[in-house]
């Protein structure tokens, strides 16, 4: 049996950052803390991450990531298809 994590993930090659197939739990909060939607973690980066929700709902540009951990990141959309969306974590 082979591990899976160990594969790279599809578009890899033209990643400066290895990412890392993750499942986590998060919240994306926006609004002032009025809007909190569910989401997963599923794929990370030091610079970004992939996250999946459950509607296909547009999310603003700019919002803050919750991990379940008590981290959280500021983040920047960088791209959105159905439920997936990809993001950029715009501190260090």
């Amino acid at each position: 049996m082979t591990d899976d994590t160990s594969k790279p993930v599809e578009g890899e090659a033209r990643r400066a950052e290895f990412r890392r197939r993750v499942i986590k739990g998060g919240k994306i909060v926006y609004n002032k803390r009025q809007t909190v939607i569910d989401c997963s973690i599923r794929d990370l980066t030091q610079g970004g991450a992939k996250l999946i929700r459950q509607s296909p709902q547009s999310l603003p540009r700019a919002f803050q990531l919750e991990f379940m951990d008590g981290n959280v990141r500021s983040c920047e959309l960088r791209w959105g298809k159905g439920t997936v969306f990809g993001v950029k974590f715009l501190d260090p």
